[in-house]
């Protein structure tokens, strides 16, 4: 079995916790394992939700697709000719 990372993620899956009528939503790391039927994605998931010291737990979520979306790695990497 492969052993992922947190610094291995390239997805963000949106997150909602609500208590009562205060709700809060926030991006968890994640890395997508497989696609299933029906659109609903495996995934794993980094963290517990938006709380710092809990990097290193992970587990395995079935999530509908449209709440995962890519990351945008290296914004600021030059191309590699040296041209923009």
């Amino acid at each position: 079995m492969i052993e992922y990372k947190r610094s291995d993620c390239n997805y963000k899956l949106s997150c909602r916790h609500c208590i009562g009528r205060n709700c809060r939503e926030y991006e968890m790391d994640c890395i997508v394992l497989k696609q299933m039927t029906e659109g609903k994605l495996k995934i794993l998931v980094f963290g517990d939700r938006n709380w710092n010291g809990h990097d290193e737990k992970s587990r395995i979520r079935y999530v509908e697709g449209y709440k995962v979306r890519r990351c945008s790695l290296n914004l600021n990497k030059e191309s590699q000719d040296g041209t923009e």
